[in-house]
């Protein structure tokens, strides 16, 4: 009897044991998801980001264009022209180039904080394999 007491309390923990490791891989399962699921949320968000600095230095590049063309008209008409179509030349380019410049350093700041990486994704599931591991 004393034997078949032994079996009937090794069974009862192993049954707690297998369905914990069920759980436990059930529960892995639906972290591992929400982790992609969060991860592609922050990707989304890095790119948001990175496209709003690629269009702001599209902009300064633009405007930068413009104002060297409009400097370039300035400089032919100091030669052709008296000073008064000169100088308003002149004042509309440098505010061309104050703005352009304003747009692509504002861009370029932009983009070089984006990434389109989860981090903070990336950085739960490495916390997450520490402590597994210990």
């Amino acid at each position: 009897m004393e034997n078949g007491g032994n079996q009937m309390t090794e069974t009862k923990k192993r049954k707690p044991t297998l369905m914990s490791l069920f759980e436990l891989l059930r529960d892995m399962m639906v972290f591992i998801d929400l982790e992609l699921k969060l991860a592609i949320a922050e990707f989304r968000r890095n790119i948001g980001s990175a496209k709003r600095g690629i269009i702001q230095v599209a902009i300064g590049l633009f405007l930068l264009l413009l104002a060297f063309l409009l400097l370039t008209c300035s400089a032919i008409a100091t030669l052709v022209i008296v000073l008064p179509l000169w100088l308003a030349s002149l004042i509309v380019g440098a505010l061309y180039t104050a703005s352009g410049l304003w747009f692509l350093l504002s861009g370029k700041n932009r983009l070089s904080k984006a990434s389109p990486l989860p981090t903070e994704s990336i950085e739960r599931i490495r916390t997450v394999s520490r402590k597994l591991k210990e």
